[in-house]
């Protein structure tokens, strides 16, 4: 999957910020059966955020990128220990890109 640019990303956060997380990975941390419960919620929900319970931020990233890797998805961003994740193959509105988006209003 290709990454998305910066205005991607900041678009699939802010379409992310009203959202709870759906899954929970405690604190024994991540197993097949945790992989394919993500996988099927980003089949309904393509963006979707995932809380982890360990004990410090890097086992969190860790977790993010070997979901990453295993769904496959795109990690949007952590904040604390709250993972968002984006899956644009089964998404129905994609972000918009470079080229599409909001206009500005350019007033000098």
């Amino acid at each position: 999957m290709t990454p998305p640019d910066s205005r991607e990303l900041a678009n699939l956060r802010r379409r992310a910020q009203p959202l709870r997380p759906r899954i929970t990975i405690g604190r024994a941390g991540l197993n097949e059966a945790q992989v394919a419960q993500v996988r099927q919620a980003l089949a309904t929900h393509p963006l979707l955020k995932v809380r982890v319970g360990s004990a410090d931020r890097e086992t969190a990233d860790a977790i993010g990128r070997r979901l990453a890797e295993s769904v496959p998805c795109i990690l949007v961003g952590r904040l604390g220990f709250v993972l968002t994740l984006y899956d644009p193959r089964h998404d129905t509105h994609p972000p918009a890109g470079a080229a599409g988006g909001e206009a500005r209003d350019e007033r000098i």
